[in-house]
């Protein structure tokens, strides 16, 4: 009596309860190591998602201009100024950017002006915004003309420059009248250059110094 028989074998009372309470107590060590996996396996995937949040809002930070396709005219002033000399091309592929200006009017007598509107292009994005432009020249200049003009920024800093506001053609600066090999004997100066075309009329005053820059980003 008090004798259990298992698999022939015949236990006693107390091997039996022996055995219980070591059932019982590996049962309560096992608990919490599971408990600590799933805690593990959350804050794992807090981590996930923390690095995910992290990836997307560094990938905001560095997104840059939203770019679209030039004007048509800002096309066709470009490819006029690269039919008329193509060493042209290697301001294009190698500027941080550049202004467009389609269509320039001047006029003047004793005191000149000009003003003309285009477009920002910032080199492997698009047209990035508009621009305009306006002069005031005083000296001995007598005629009126139609030109356009692009003027290149050299690094992203000059292009930043510009769309900031604070680029200012200085007096002593004059453009390059685009010309067959016009475009290899030029270059940057103060991180730009200048080129003009002219589409009607005459002047002798071709200085492009005090031109004064607005610019809206689209």
């Amino acid at each position: 009596m008090g004798r259990t028989e298992i698999g022939g074998r015949i236990l006693s009372p107390a091997l039996i309860a022996l055995g219980l309470s070591v059932l019982v107590a590996g049962s309560w060590a096992c608990a919490p190591q599971q408990a600590d996996v799933g805690q593990a396996s959350a804050e794992g995937d807090a981590t996930v998602t923390e690095r995910s949040d992290r990836a997307q809002e560094e990938a905001g930070e560095t997104e840059e201009w939203p770019g679209r396709q030039p004007r048509a005219d800002v096309l066709q002033t470009i490819a006029n100024y690269k039919q008329a000399d193509p060493g042209i091309s290697k301001f294009f592929e190698n500027s941080a950017g550049y202004v467009v200006f389609p269509g320039i009017g001047k006029g003047g007598a004793g005191i000149g002006g000009a003003h003309g509107n285009g477009e920002v292009i910032a080199r492997g994005v698009g047209a990035i915004g508009r621009a305009s432009m306006t002069q005031i020249t005083v000296g001995l200049q007598i005629g009126g003309q139609e030109y356009s003009e692009i003027i290149f920024f050299e690094d992203p800093v000059d292009l930043e420059r510009f769309t900031k506001g604070g680029l200012e053609l200085a007096a002593q600066v004059s453009a390059v009248a685009i010309t067959a090999g016009a475009a290899d004997g030029a270059n940057y100066k103060d991180g730009v250059a200048v080129f003009t075309r002219t589409k009607s009329g005459m002047m002798g005053e071709a200085s492009v110094g005090g031109q004064k820059f607005n610019y809206e980003p689209y």
